[in-house]
């Protein structure tokens, strides 16, 4: 259990940081792809205040590319900030009109 803990703080995984992926999905790859990445760009240009740091991961295929004919793509978040993470992709998802192709799912 030390061990678990250790690695995860030094990775800083949860609990010591907030952990948020956000999930495209969509019939065409292309269309989950793009969004994924036109959400990830926005919320790259708008980093939270010091001394708070984020980690933005992907976007990349999701572990499963494709259920029942949709392509799935992921962008994964971890920051100390969970509040700044919540609005950055709610104003991230807002601006790239990403709509019900975008899932959030949060491990805390």
């Amino acid at each position: 259990f030390r061990k678990e803990v250790e690695f995860r703080r030094v990775l800083g995984y949860p609990p010591f940081r907030q952990l948020i992926t956000l999930v495209f999905t969509a019939s065409q790859p292309d269309r989950a792809e793009s969004l994924a990445g036109r959400v990830a760009s926005i919320i790259r240009e708008d980093p939270p205040p010091p001394p708070h740091r984020f980690e933005l991961l992907g976007p990349a295929p999701g572990v499963i590319e494709r259920i029942r004919g949709e392509s799935i793509w992921e962008v994964t978040l971890l920051s100390a900030s969970p509040a700044w993470m919540k609005a950055r992709i709610a104003a991230a998802a807002q601006q790239a009109s990403v709509g019900a192709a975008m899932r959030v799912v949060v491990d805390s």
